[in-house]
């Protein structure tokens, strides 16, 4: 019998290892040791020996949507709170809104300054009880004077940080001083040991004051800004004259400047304003020459002038009337305007002592914007060179009566119109009146004088690049409002109405209005009618209207003779008017048919049937805009 034994050699060799070391362990004089590791077999048999490998399952633990939240909302806020800390650092560090950093030496004159008189600084300055400017807690205030009879007064700013305003006024009192007042308005107390103001003369007998602050290196923040109140007081002439002035000068930046109205007490041999970033009003003076110029800043005002005018500024417009007056025998008076991204907006006034002869030169060139010059007086025999150019905007130029010479408008891209009405003879004389022209596409060219075979030197230009040129005269519409008038636009329709207004460039309004189309077999009554002055071909007006406007032509040239000299205002008649518009497509659309009657005033004024009772009206984007009645 075979008995087979399930033990392995393996497993057999283990049992005999175990049975000797529990022999050895229950005999005390063996020493326990411990078993031996069991044998390593590199080819494990799994059947044999019963395993089966496990495939471990991986526990993946997710966090519950609030916890995700929270944990998100806390990194948010932790990131928060440290860009605001760096944020807050680094603007205390740039601008010091809250500690105003005045360092450095304080400024003083120059070398070129010349002779310093008296310096204002520090604890020279005058504390007024009245607080300053609502946003500066502090106020401060300096007096100088200047002597009257200085061959030059002025005044100039040099630094950082300022802005400020300057007053030119006169006082009721004689003096022989020039009280010039200085206000700052500041943040910082220490400011005040950084701002010097300082009397100089920087050639013999030219006195000035100058306001220097510190230049700064670092970028200023707010609690560096200053602002300046400046108020320079001319003393009154003496013995009732008029104060003169040999010269005076101003010359800062970021202030605006005013000036009184002075034109009457005081009179300048050369009067120079000057600024930036802020604009100049001259209610109105009277000075040899004049000069203002700004930069980002309107001009504005009114200058006498026997010599030359001339205003530059650069995004402002000119606001501006002047009286040019002239020699006769001498050198041509000039008056010079130029702007950029501005409109020119000016009434002249060019006269000569005994109202004959003269020679003026008169400039008016923008960019951008629109110019309005109008000459409203202008002796007789005078010679006039007016030239006028603009780009982009409409220009109106409206001669007076008296002008002479050549003329020509001209356009880069637009057609020319030209047309003449009656005009009276500025002489008194009853001379004639002959113009002569030339056209085409773009321009037109030609003369007006009185007389026939008069040689004059006068001219006249009119010239602008997209833009449309018409030459027009507009004396008689002042007087023909309310007046019946007849307009016939270039597409042949015709409006019949009465005048309500007419601006430069001939846009006009009527009332009671009948409109008729281009062939004649279509009418409309409507009650107000707006047309665009480049749609119309030409305009009609009641013969008995010429003598009213001759009547107020004579009593405007006797008025403007004895008014010579004279403040701010229009005086005198014009004759030519030089329009330039900007071009445009016209389309006038029809209306609805209608029938009735006309009244007798309007059909004395035009050859045509006019029916009554409009039914409907439309509204034209760019030739006329209708009410129906």
């Amino acid at each position: 019998m075979i008995i087979v034994d399930g033990t392995s050699p393996q497993r057999a060799a283990v049992d005999k290892s175990n049975s000797s070391a529990s022999a050895e362990t229950r005999n005390p004089a063996f020493p326990q040791t411990p078993p031996p590791p069991p044998p390593y077999n590199p080819q494990t048999s799994y059947q044999a020996s019963g395993y089966y490998p496990v495939t471990p399952v991986v526990v993946v633990y997710h966090e519950s949507p609030v916890q995700r939240f929270w944990k998100a909302f806390g990194v948010a806020v932790l990131v928060w709170f440290l860009l605001g800390a760096f944020t807050t650092s680094f603007t205390d560090m740039a601008f010091s809104h809250s500690r105003p950093r005045w360092v450095g030496e304080p400024p003083h004159p120059e070398v070129h300054d010349g002779i310093v008189h008296e310096c204002i600084i520090g604890s020279n300055w005058s504390l007024p009880s009245n607080p300053g400017l609502s946003h500066f807690p502090h106020s401060a205030e300096a007096f100088l004077e200047l002597p009257v009879d200085s061959d030059a007064i002025y005044l100039f700013t040099r630094g950082s940080q300022q802005s400020g305003h300057v007053d030119i006024v006169q006082s009721s009192t004689p003096t022989d001083k020039v009280g010039v007042r200085v206000r700052v308005d500041y943040f910082a107390p220490e400011a005040l040991d950084h701002i010097n103001v300082c009397h100089v003369e920087r050639r013999a007998n030219e006195h000035g004051i100058g306001i220097l602050t510190p230049p700064f290196l670092h970028f200023p923040g707010i609690g560096q800004q200053l602002r300046f109140e400046v108020n320079i007081v001319l003393p009154a002439g003496k013995h009732g004259d008029a104060l003169h002035i040999k010269s005076f000068e101003t010359e800062v930046s970021n202030y605006s400047q005013d000036v009184a109205d002075i034109w009457n007490t005081v009179s300048f041999d050369r009067i120079s304003l000057r600024t930036s970033n802020g604009g100049v009003t001259a209610k109105s003076i009277t000075a040899e020459d004049a000069l203002i110029h700004s930069s980002n800043g309107a001009i504005k005002g009114h200058v006498n002038s026997g010599s030359s005018v001339r205003f530059t500024t650069s995004n402002g417009g000119i606001q501006a009337s002047v009286s040019l007056l002239n020699q006769e025998h001498g050198s041509p008076s000039k008056l010079k305007m130029i702007t950029s991204n501005g409109k020119i907006d000016a009434k002249v006034d060019l006269i000569t002592h005994s109202g004959q002869g003269g020679t003026f030169d008169v400039e008016a060139h923008t960019s951008n914007g629109a110019v309005s010059l109008e000459y409203t007086d202008m002796p007789v025999n005078a010679v006039l060179k007016s030239e006028t150019k603009s780009s982009n905007a409409g220009a109106s130029v409206k001669l007076h009566s008296a002008f002479e010479g050549s003329f020509e408008v001209a356009t880069s891209n637009a057609g020319v119109i030209l047309k003449e009405l009656p005009a009276e003879d500025p002489s008194g004389q009853g001379r004639r009146r002959v113009v002569n022209q030339r056209r085409d596409k773009s321009s037109a060219r030609g003369s007006a004088y009185w007389s026939e075979g008069r040689q004059t030197e006068g001219r006249a230009t009119v010239k602008t690049s997209n833009g449309r040129v018409e030459l027009l005269p507009l004396s008689l519409l002042t007087a023909a409002q309310n007046k019946p008038m007849l307009v016939e636009l270039k597409n042949g329709e015709t409006f019949n109405g009465h005048l309500v207004n007419c601006d430069n460039f001939m846009n006009i309004t009527l009332r009671e209005v009948y409109q008729t189309s281009a062939d004649g077999d279509r009418f409309w009554k409507l009650k107000e009618c707006y047309i665009r002055g480049s749609t119309i071909k030409y305009l009609r007006v009641p013969d008995t209207l010429l003598d009213t406007v001759k009547e107020e032509q004579t009593r405007a040239r006797e008025a403007g003779r004895s008014a010579r000299g004279a403040g701010p205002g229009p005086r005198g008649a014009s004759q030519l008017v030089a329009e330039v518009l900007r071009q445009e497509v016209v389309e006038v659309p029809e209306a609805d048919n209608v029938d009735g009657g006309v009244d007798e005033e309007d059909k004395n004024l035009a050859p045509i049937i006019i029916f009554v009772n409009l039914l409907g009206c439309w509204n034209n984007y760019s030739a006329t805009s209708c009410v129906a009645s």
